[in-house]
């Protein structure tokens, strides 16, 4: 009811903008909205958060998310930008745009229409009904424009711009990283490791039993320095994992940072399992370690795991042991030729222009 009474106001001239239904500042709707900033563009630009207190950039105005001023900013904007396909709580009109970023590529997890049967009906109700009121769909590769068609009921235009979150991994500068470590009491000469796991399904948390002082060990020898490990936890997983006390004040939790991609330019390497995380790393060419002592169990239950999981041209580590041994043995000459050819075939896009590119077909809506 309150939707359609808002849908009765006139669209005004503004950009609205989604970032997993109103989490901070991140991800490819943060860098649509920096570049707009940039150019100056002539719109107004709105954030939907659930933290009032989230710092914005100035010229980016805040609204609660599930607010009356949320659906009267929803139903009058002239453009929604989002990176998560649900059904959102307003009626489109013909002259509203929906541009639909989605959060990455090349997945290794089954998603959408691959595993429509393992999903609740009203995701995929509204998975449908977001695909349908798309306008703009953003690519970075041929590849991923295909996933889209395939796996996503995709109809709409597909802009093959590349990733605009990506572009800091190109763009970022010392400053930057300087900012990013200084949020957590560290500078750049401190050395990190993310640890970014993805979730399961069944809430199995055994999967995430990793030994961090021998980790944060086995860096040090291999690359001499104080070590310090950010954990961040995939959204989907609410309970805590055991960090040994004896370490407790070098491991940081991350996990209410709102850019992951900030965090994985400052970082120095990453241990993830079958998360896309990992493609970001192998952008920049940093070293990527894999924890998967599940892995039996999470390729052929619940969603699965897709043949480019097994085409990563680094070892499945399934134990601690295997872990800190691959860790000592790295060899970055042959890990460099490895992710090169593995680049080659499935990476699209990524020159640091992807958010120009998208800004640029958003100006032509605005009009």
């Amino acid at each position: 009811m309150i939707a359609f009474v808002f849908s009765l106001f006139p669209v005004q001239n503004r950009v609205v903008f989604i970032n997993f239904n109103g989490r901070g500042f991140g991800c490819n709707p943060k860098y649509i909205a920096l570049e707009m900033l940039r150019e100056q563009v002539a719109a107004e630009l709105i954030w939907f958060v659930h933290n009032l207190n989230e710092p914005l950039p100035s010229g980016i105005k805040k609204v609660k998310w599930g607010s009356l001023l949320f659906y009267y900013e929803l139903a009058t904007a002239k453009v929604i930008v989002t990176n998560v396909k649900n059904a959102l709580p307003f009626y489109k009109r013909e002259n509203q745009y929906l541009v639909q970023t989605w959060h990455g590529s090349n997945a290794y997890k089954y998603v959408e229409k691959e595993v429509e049967n393992q999903l609740s009906p009203q995701y995929i109700a509204g998975s449908k009904e977001n695909s349908a009121l798309t306008d703009l769909f953003i690519s970075d590769s041929p590849t991923t424009s295909q996933w889209y068609r395939d796996s996503f009921w995709c109809k709409c235009e597909i802009l093959e711009s590349g990733m605009p979150r990506n572009d800091i991994l190109q763009n970022g500068t010392v400053k930057d990283k300087e900012r990013i470590l200084s949020s957590f009491d560290l500078s750049v000469d401190d050395k990190v490791i993310l640890y970014a796991p993805t979730f399961r399904d069944d809430g199995s948390m055994n999967c995430y039993n990793i030994k961090f002082s021998k980790v944060l060990s086995a860096l040090s020898e291999k690359w001499p320095g104080k070590w310090y490990l950010l954990l961040r936890l995939h959204p989907n997983v609410h309970n805590s994992i055991k960090i040994e006390p004896e370490i407790a004040d070098r491991i940081i939790n991350a996990a209410e940072y709102g850019d992951a991609q900030e965090l994985i330019f400052a970082s120095d390497c990453l241990i993830t399992d079958y998360s896309s995380i990992c493609n970001d790393f192998m952008m920049m060419d940093k070293p990527v370690f894999l924890f998967t002592s599940d892995y039996e169990e999470y390729a052929h239950r619940g969603r699965g795991l897709k043949s480019n999981y097994d085409e990563l041209p680094m070892p499945k580590n399934k134990t601690n042991q295997e872990l800190v041994e691959t860790i000592k043995k790295f060899d970055e000459k042959e890990y460099r030729k490895a992710i090169g050819k593995y680049k080659n075939k499935y990476f699209g896009i990524a020159d640091g222009k992807a958010s120009e590119r998208v800004v640029q077909r958003i100006k032509k809506m605005l009009v």
